[in-house]
């Protein structure tokens, strides 16, 4: 299947699929997975699902109405929220590309060295086999 193609197969987990799939309208591919994209990000840096799947008619209200809960006790930086909030649009057209996340302000602005093997301390690190 191409980025391109369209698809009206219902496949996935109903946490994890967009409004689109849900209300069984023909997707495609690179759109449905920007947004599982979201959601794994969101439980990331949350710790939970951003839509309670319980109630399927609630969560694609939610879903529809674009509203995101961010716990308040977790210390979420406002680029990473608003980033997700762009990759859970509920008009796939208006979620942001992957080219837009990798060039965010959250993966960009952040000061990051990329560690191997020959660049860091062997304290830190561990084995796994």
């Amino acid at each position: 299947m191409q980025n391109n193609d369209v698809s009206h197969t219902f496949c996935g987990s109903r946490a994890y699929v967009p409004p689109e799939v849900l209300r069984s309208q023909p997707y495609t591919s690179f759109t449905v997975d920007l947004w599982s994209l979201g959601v794994v990000l969101f439980v990331m840096v949350a710790g939970l699902m951003p839509y309670d799947n319980q109630n399927p008619r609630q969560m694609l209200s939610k879903q529809l109405q674009h509203k995101l809960t961010f716990p308040r006790k977790i210390l979420i930086s406002e680029e990473v929220k608003t980033l997700i909030y762009e990759i859970l649009h509920p008009i796939p057209s208006q979620r942001k590309s992957y080219s837009d996340i990798v060039t965010s302000s959250w993966l960009t602005n952040v000061p990051y060295k990329f560690r191997t093997k020959n660049n860091c301390d062997k304290d830190d690190l561990l084995e796994f086999q």
